[in-house]
């Protein structure tokens, strides 16, 4: 194997070995704080705090983040929850429009 070779295979090693790092500290998670759902939650909860939207355009905005909790599957009722990321960014304009999701 040249050196080029083996650089390449020593960048995969390094790669391979965080994301199975990364893997097992999720394993050690419950279910529900693997998917960042508080305990005690139930699907259709929706919880916001104010925060800050950092536009593409570089420019902060003021901003809702929060998570909307859901059920994985919503035809079985014992499957788990998962939280949805949510970010609700108020219009700038006086007069509103139809929101946009």
């Amino acid at each position: 194997m040249n050196k080029e070779g083996a650089t390449v295979n020593a960048r995969w090693a390094v790669v391979m070995g965080l994301l199975l790092a990364i893997a097992g500290g999720a394993s050690d998670l419950g279910a529900e704080e693997a998917c960042g759902v508080p305990a005690g939650a139930v699907a259709g909860d929706l919880t916001l705090e104010s925060c800050t939207y950092t536009g593409a355009d570089g420019v902060p905005y003021p901003a809702d983040c929060g998570a909307l909790i859901v059920p994985e599957n919503r035809d079985d009722p014992d499957t788990r929850l998962l939280a949805l990321p949510v970010t609700r960014i108020p219009a700038a304009a006086k007069r509103s429009a139809e929101a946009i999701f």
